[in-house]
């Protein structure tokens, strides 16, 4: 986390405990990316995770989850559910330490897998 704080920086919003990240490049001030948590249940979120094409490929997301992850209460629980084909994505979301893969369900359920981790 420290090393990662050193190249970028958080800005954090909470608008009624749901959380807006803006993910910035320390040097350049550009903004790099985002992490959308949305509380759906007391202790539950849907995570979103967006990354612009020029920083993709270089595990700052990954990087950038685990520190988000370090600041969220214990005993919460955070769900990304992902496009099948986006395997860029499945590949950040399956590096997050203790995280599983869920069966999804719903009408589109054939085209989406899920993913869930308990902090």
């Amino acid at each position: 986390f420290e090393a990662f704080t050193r190249i970028f920086k958080f800005k954090y919003c909470d608008f009624k405990n749901d959380y807006y990240i803006a993910i910035e490049e320390k040097n350049s001030k550009k903004l790099i990316g985002a992490i959308i948590a949305t509380r759906t249940q007391q202790s539950k979120f849907d995570m979103n995770i967006l990354l612009s094409p020029t920083s993709r490929g270089k595990r700052y997301m990954s990087e950038a989850l685990k520190a988000f992850i370090q600041t969220i209460p214990p005993n919460t629980e955070l769900v990304f559910v992902i496009d099948k084909t986006n395997i860029a994505s499945i590949n950040t979301v399956s590096r997050i330490p203790n995280i599983k893969e869920e069966p999804f369900t719903g009408h589109i359920g054939t085209l989406m897998c899920k993913y869930s981790l308990k902090v």
